[in-house]
């Protein structure tokens, strides 16, 4: 990305969420990798499907 599309992409209400998702499924490919508690999985989805009402 460049400069702007970097500041498009940071300006979304669910990019901080976006970001978690990638980070989660990178850890994921590591079968020794932490594993994420259900709550925080379940929040972020939460997050999702709020911001698609609001």
């Amino acid at each position: 990305m460049d400069e702007r599309e970097a500041a498009e992409f940071a300006a979304h209400p669910l990019a901080a969420d976006a970001v978690a998702v990638r980070r989660w499924d990178d850890e994921a490919k590591d079968p020794d990798g932490p594993l994420l508690p259900m709550p925080v999985l379940l929040a972020a989805h939460a997050r999702c499907i709020a911001a698609q009402w609001a």
